[in-house]
């Protein structure tokens, strides 16, 4: 697959830029969290750029050893890193949105449905120094390719690289346009378990909504659990994790710790509302003996996880929309 890759740079099927280049990066999408999202857009800005590796680079969720396998196998087989891991720091002195209007070179155009990517090349040298140089003392925090990253520093390590570097979709925090969604979990118990006894055990208690109402409110509030079950799929019970005696994410961490000591099938569902009433449907068919609604991580969460080091339960965010792949490839065997 190396010598393939390598083949299509001859043959023109992939044009290697000649010039050091950033990349810019302009998103539009509807709102995902507006039932009729035509009325509200958002935009986020990114920068496509290698990132040395390094304590600066910090995850928030779990990884598991066959993934990053998986994904090793791919790159140790291809030289190649074939797709950004999508990642986030916080400088109020970077603008991309500003980078982005004074840019003109627009290079990629892609559209479907109600998304839009445009990307320019940076390969003005002063500005791409500035923005190195503002960045250089940044933390560098993974929102989404955790697995990725995990297996470039494997293959860096297995071909004994001296200088170790990863591509990177940045966003700015302070930009805005990040847009964090919840993954719910759907569950079918391999023992006879009352999830909502699993719950009021831990001392929590809660109030009934139908589903849709129920939903909502889990969604625009933090560390809520909602719980749906085959007897009676159109209601949620809503608890509040907030006062659990639990590191944060408290009612992704409590979930995770019941699946665990209960012996359970796990889905994720991401949530969009069209996998949501999916998923309803799915409940009413019987596909399902439970189903976790959960709150978005927050910010304060996320940081308070972050500052201190550690990780979340797997699939703990979603961030929206995910990057595309294949709009630049780094080859790795130029190291």
């Amino acid at each position: 697959a190396s010598l393939l890759s390598k083949q299509w740079q001859k043959d023109k099927v992939l044009i290697r830029d000649k010039n050091i280049s950033f990349y810019l990066c302009k998103e539009s999408f509807d709102d995902p969290k507006i039932l009729h999202a035509q009325s509200k857009k958002i935009t986020r800005y990114g920068l496509i750029a290698l990132v040395a590796v390094g304590d600066h680079i910090i995850p928030h969720e779990k990884t598991f050893q066959k993934y990053v396998e998986d994904r090793a196998q791919v790159t140790l087989h291809t030289d190649l890193q074939l797709e950004c891991v999508f990642s986030m720091f916080e400088n109020k002195s970077v603008s991309l949105k500003a980078l982005w209007v004074e840019s003109d070179k627009q290079r990629i155009q892609f559209k479907k449905d109600s998304y839009e990517l445009l990307m320019n090349e940076i390969h003005d040298s002063q500005i791409i120094h500035h923005i190195c140089e503002k960045l250089q003392e940044n933390k560098i925090y993974i929102i989404d390719g955790h697995h990725r990253f995990a297996a470039l520093n494997y293959y860096h390590e297995k071909k004994k690289s001296k200088d170790k570097y990863v591509m990177m979709y940045l966003t700015n925090l302070c930009d805005e346009g990040l847009c964090v969604l919840s993954t719910h979990r759907a569950v079918v118990w391999k023992n006879n378990i009352d999830a909502s006894q699993l719950l009021s055990n831990s001392g929590l208690r809660f109030e009934t909504y139908p589903w849709e109402t129920g939903l909502r409110k889990i969604q625009s509030s933090s560390c809520l659990i909602g719980l749906s079950s085959k007897s009676n799929p159109a209601m949620i019970k809503v608890f509040d994790a907030s006062d659990c005696a639990l590191q944060s994410p408290k009612h992704l961490r409590l979930i995770d710790k019941l699946l665990q000591d209960n012996p359970s099938q796990v889905d994720y569902v991401r949530g969009l509302f069209d996998y949501e009433r999916s998923l309803v449907q799915e409940i009413q068919n019987q596909k399902y003996d439970s189903v976790f609604w959960v709150s978005p991580v927050s910010w304060n969460e996320f940081f308070d996880v972050t500052d201190h080091r550690t990780v979340m339960p797997q699939k703990s965010t979603y961030f929206y929309p995910k990057i595309l792949s294949g709009t630049v490839i780094y080859p790795l065997w130029q190291e």
